[in-house]
């Protein structure tokens, strides 16, 4: 595929020399420097300008210059060994360098990777790289050491046990997954009452039994010696209920010392109910601030520990203290138990928190007491509105008239009132507010939350009564009619036209001034009730309303003739007003009518406005122009001349998919993916250097994966499988982002299954893809590593699988980059999908073995599978379900 693809490149820039591009590599302009390094990286060797790019000294374009002679196998500027190309370095000069600790780290780990891709990395060279200062070089070593190396050499164990750090570091892995070629190891550190007692909770962990009472003994001494870090929460994932019910003393005595909660939860959180009732009962002795805590969290998790004693206090069998009542409204359920609790409520020489959270209580249990009025004018605003988030229904009438009448607390009442029932006197208190102005700032707020709320729930006669008063104020009318649409009583209906109908000379001057806008309003109020005939009158009206006001009137379902349409169409030259415009626009293109979709046609072609532009091309999309636009939009993409308006025309095609997808909205979407950006491959390159981590940046690529979640029948593996064979020999593929395939890949997270299946049918772009990095090396190997096991493939898939190892599981991709699309590690669970990669290679060899009939060799490799699955359940059921098979 590369030779193919650079010989394509080669033709298509056969204009410029190598030598030009070296140029153009030093030049100012930056993306013209990056196409000019990827053409010099997919050239043949024998036609690199080696000399030119050795000569290169702007620190900007150096790297660059690095990367490609290094690519190339070419000699580097200096002469030392850490600058010669790898394969000029035999296995002596690497070990060298890599033992050296002048060595930088980034040229060690190189010579790490290069000596265990040779299989030349001894015992020495690795405990050296283990034992190393450098930042990474170590971290990578004992990756290598656990998903690499089948043999676990005694010498190699023997000289990581003699230095500390090594010793945690490997430990550390092994915690996780643990090897059973290193028990013996592992054992041997458990034993050592030399190493820190945090590391001999990595080597209990690293064992990977189920924790005995015995074995729980030197978890609990790291706590109470205050060495309880990464090893003890380790080691506590493994440990029993019953074993962790022995250890409330610890837990409580660490709190008393003033040891966070948050250091203690591994633990709390492994004990069973019982365990946590013995821990509450304990809790008398603790500082008020660590009861709480623990409480809170208790309660927050819904451990029925707490539960119990929050019974055991509401019942007075303990006493009613604060911690108690953190979750206790559903326990109000008899009258004691209120009692007691708004007791200690109205109690003003109680403690202030166990009073509020007492409040608190009774709101959540929607109970109102008489005592509540007093302890809520305490704090008359703050309290009220925490009454008013429980249920306000159980309110008593004056308790919301008092509200209603408090300039404070106006507006908390009438936010609660649609949740009550509205009686007489609450609808003549609240019709005075639909009226008032009592110069407050909050009066046109309380004034359409009155009228919002009558509108809503006002019976027939509380309705008439609200519209006769506001009727009279522009503001008023305007809110009224848009709220009373949202009735469908018949009665509401006749009211908005006897308005329509209403004597104009009855009107004083002040209504007069907004009677024609109010009767849109009230127009279109009957509309949404579905009152078809006002829709003419709109229209006629449309060139004179607010932009507004003409989006609610495209909202409404109703279907548009095609006179109409283009009777707002013609409005547009009426009004200057460009949201306006817009607007009609908009509504215009709610009809489909061929003649429609032609005018809405010509108005995107000639219109210099960009967002009338949008606005007639959502009509287009969604009338009969949609298959001829997509065309289009299609031939665009072919003839590599894709435009602002081609573009604003792809991502509205993106937006108007159907749900689920079809077949042609599927392959409409891996076109936009892979092959739009062959047309502007520049904005690639700018992509990639601004947003280099591959997780964001392609806002196009994020949206086509959010439809894709849409995809109920599978259509779309095949669609970007199509796609992505027709863009894999195209010579300009080199000059896109392998930023594009890591968002798609990482933004399609949410749907494990289509983001495996889109993985593997476009994994295969990425590595025709020049960069020094090798950003997303490692994924792509993982997608081709199933696609190839997909296809039966055996060897091909264990080959890739072993290249995903190296780029994902040393840490040359970023963490999140690992989380997200090889998965997260939940060990004690029995899901980590790290140790299934690190099997995986194997697995593949044990099942060609059996393809190709030879059994010792299957069982030799099932053998080396189990040493690298760690607790991961899925990979064990299957090396479980081949030995099984080799068994018959």
């Amino acid at each position: 595929m590369r030779a193919l693809v650079a010989c394509l490149l080669t033709v298509a820039v056969m204009t410029q020399t190598p030598a030009e591009l070296v140029v153009q590599l030093q030049g100012d302009d930056e993306i013209v420097a990056e196409r000019a390094f990827r053409r010099l990286w997919l050239l043949p060797r024998d036609q690199v300008p080696a000399a030119a790019l050795a000569a290169v000294e702007s620190e900007r374009e150096l790297a660059r210059a690095l990367a490609l002679l290094r690519h190339h196998e070419q000699p580097l500027p200096s002469r030392s060994p850490a600058a010669m190309p790898a394969t000029a370095l035999d296995d002596a000069a690497a070990r060298a360098l890599l033992r050296d600790p002048a060595t930088d780290n980034d040229t060690a780990v190189r010579m790490l990777a290069l000596l265990q891709q040779r299989g030349s990395l001894d015992v020495a060279s690795m405990l050296a790289a283990l034992r190393a200062e450098q930042p990474t070089l170590p971290v990578v070593a004992a990756a290598i050491l656990r998903h690499e190396w089948r043999e676990l050499p005694a010498p190699l164990l023997a000289g990581i046990r003699q230095h500390v750090a090594a010793t945690e570091l490997v430990l550390r892995v092994l915690a996780l997954a643990p090897r059973p070629a290193a028990r013996a190891f592992v054992d041997e550190c458990l034993a050592d009452v030399a190493l820190p007692l945090d590391v001999r909770c990595l080597a209990l962990a690293a064992t990977g039994k189920v924790l005995t009472r015995t074995d729980f003994a030197l978890p609990l001494q790291a706590l109470r010696e205050e060495q309880a870090g990464d090893g003890f929460a380790l080691a506590l994932a493994l440990l029993p209920a019953n074993v962790a019910d022995g250890a409330v003393a610890a837990v409580v005595e660490r709190l008393q010392a003033g040891t966070p909660l948050g250091r203690l939860l591994p633990l709390v959180d492994r004990m069973s109910p019982g365990g946590h009732v013995e821990l509450l009962s304990a809790l008398a002795p603790l500082p008020a601030a660590a009861r709480d805590d623990l409480c809170r969290h208790l309660a927050a998790h819904d451990m029925v520990g707490y539960g119990e004693r929050a019974r055991a206090a509401l019942d007075g069998e303990i006493d009613l203290e604060s911690v108690w009542l953190l979750r206790a409204g559903p326990l109000l359920d008899r009258p004691a138990r209120i009692e007691r609790v708004v007791a200690a409520m109205s109690d003003p020489n109680a403690d202030p928190a166990l009073r509020l959270r007492a409040f608190d209580a009774l709101v959540d249990a929607r109970v109102w007491d008489p005592a509540m009025r007093a302890f809520v004018q305490e704090d008359h605003v703050a309290r009220f509105r925490r009454l008013c988030t429980g249920d306000p229904s159980v309110l008593p009438e004056d308790v919301l008239l008092d509200a209603l009448g408090d300039g404070e607390s106006r507006g908390i009442a009438l936010a609660a009132l649609p949740r009550c029932q509205l009686t007489d006197t609450l609808v003549e208190r609240v019709l005075q507010l639909v009226v008032v102005d009592d110069g407050r700032r909050d009066a046109p707020a309380a004034r359409a939350a009155a009228i919002s709320l009558l509108a809503a729930k006002g019976s027939e006669a509380a309705v008439t009564a609200m519209w006769e008063q506001a009727r009279t104020t522009q503001a008023s009318a305007l809110s009224a009619a848009e709220f009373l649409a949202r009735r469908k009583e018949p009665f509401v209906h006749a009211l908005l036209l006897a308005e329509l109908a209403a004597d104009p000379s009855r009107l004083s001057a002040g209504q007069a001034a907004f009677r024609d806008e109010l009767l849109d309003h009230v127009r279109i109020g009957l509309l949404e009730l579905g009152d078809r005939r006002q829709l003419a009158d709109l229209v006629a009206n449309a060139g004179r309303r607010s932009a507004a006001f003409l989006r609610r009137c495209r909202h409404v379902d109703l279907p548009l003739s095609t006179p109409l349409a283009h009777q707002l169409l013609s409005a547009m030259a009426t009004t200057d007003d460009g949201d306006v415009r817009v607007e009609l626009a908009s509504w215009a293109g709610r009809c489909t009518a061929p003649e429609v979709t032609a005018a809405l046609q010509e108005l995107w072609e000639r219109s210099a406005d960009e967002e009338l532009r949008e606005a007639a091309l959502r009509g287009i999309l969604a009338g009969a122009g949609r298959a001829a636009m997509v065309e289009r939009l299609g031939a665009a993409i072919a003839a590599r001349r894709v435009d602002d308006r081609m573009l604003g025309v792809a991502w509205e095609a993106i937006a108007t998919t159907a749900a689920p997808l079809t077949r042609d909205d599927a392959a409409l979407l891996a076109s936009l993916c892979l092959q739009l950006p062959l047309a502007m491959p520049d904005d690639d390159l700018r992509r990639a250097r601004q947003f280099p981590e591959g997780r964001t940046g392609f806002p196009m690529v994020a949206a086509i994966a959010e439809r894709l979640r849409h995809d109920a029948d599978d259509l779309a593996p095949a669609a970007f499988a199509a796609a992505a064979a027709a863009v894999a020999d195209d010579p300009d593929l080199a000059l896109l982002a392998r930023q594009r395939l890591l968002c798609l890949w990482t933004a399609l997270v949410a749907v494990p299954a289509q983001q495996q299946a889109i993985g593997r049918v476009t994994a295969a772009l990425l590595p025709s893809i020049p960069d020094a990095a090798d950003r997303g090396g490692g994924v792509a190997a993982m997608w081709l590593s199933a696609a190839a096991e997909h296809r039966g493939e055996f060897g091909a898939a264990a080959a890739q699988a072993r290249t995903a190892i190296h780029g994902l599981l040393r840490g040359a991709e970023d963490g999140m980059s690992v989380r997200v699309l090889v998965g997260e590690r939940d060990p004690a669970a029995g899901v980590d999908p790290c140790a299934a990669l690190a099997a995986r290679p194997w697995l593949c060899d044990a099942r060609q073995a059996l393809v190709a009939g030879d059994r010792a060799l299957a069982r030799q490799a099932l053998t080396a599978a189990a040493e690298f699955a760690g607790r991961d359940a899925a990979t064990l059921a299957q090396i479980e379900s081949l030995n099984v098979e080799l068994s018959r």
